[in-house]
This record gives C-alpha cells, sequence and structure tokens, in this order.
C-alpha cells in the first residue's frame, strides 16, 4: 500500500498520527527537562503539573508530552519517587499523557521508567 492510496489508513500504516478534532481550540503541552526538578527543584516539577492539572478543562488540554530526562541520575531512587508524585497528579486528574526516556533515564542501557 503507498501513503497515498486511503488517507487514514495511510496515515497509520506511515507512522503519522491521524486525528479529527473540530474547530475548537486546544492545547497539547510539552514538558522537557526536568532532571533539574526532579533533583533539586522538586517543587517546580510539582507546580508545572499541578498548573496543568487546574488548566485542565479552561484550556482545553488534550495531552500532556514529556520529552524526557525525567529525572537526572537514574540510579537515584528518591529522583523518580519526585517524577512518579509529579506525574500521578496528572494521572489523578485524568491528564492524558506519555513519556519517552531521555539519556539521564538510563543506566547502563535500560530504563527505570
Amino acid at each position: 500500500m503507498s501513503c497515498t492510496s486511503k488517507p487514514w489508513l495511510a496515515a497509520l500504516a506511515c507512522g503519522l498520527l491521524a486525528v479529527e478534532v473540530s474547530a475548537q481550540d486546544f492545547r497539547i503541552i510539552a514538558l522537557p527537562d526536568t532532571q533539574n526538578y526532579s533533583s533539586d527543584y522538586p517543587q517546580l516539577y510539582f507546580g508545572q503539573t499541578q498548573w496543568i492539572a487546574d488548566r485542565l478543562v479552561a484550556d482545553n488540554i488534550r495531552f500532556v508530552t514529556h520529552l524526557g530526562d525525567l529525572v537526572n541520575d537514574a540510579q537515584t531512587l528518591s529522583q523518580w519517587s519526585v517524577a512518579k508524585q509529579a506525574m500521578t497528579t496528572l494521572d489523578s486528574a485524568g491528564v492524558p499523557y506519555g513519556t519517552c526516556p531521555g539519556n539521564h533515564d538510563f543506566q547502563i542501557g535500560r530504563a527505570h521508567v
């Protein structure tokens, strides 16, 4: 199948996400590089995710993407605890999100997420 035969099916087969949306404005939030928040400034990380949860309806937030580096040192469990607590705020509010491990999130070739 070529990527031009059936647009909706081709979008899926070609690795694209096809989403039908209305004319209503919506937001997608990106959380980049929270590793220093996990290690040294947890209140900033908690504040970011709380702000998103608080603004979910008013700003019509449809998705949050974490761009990686949730923690600064993959071997430090306290940093993972901070990251988990921050991201649990999104879970509790029903915010859809996804994460991608960054290079700081790996220890000897494997992720601890």
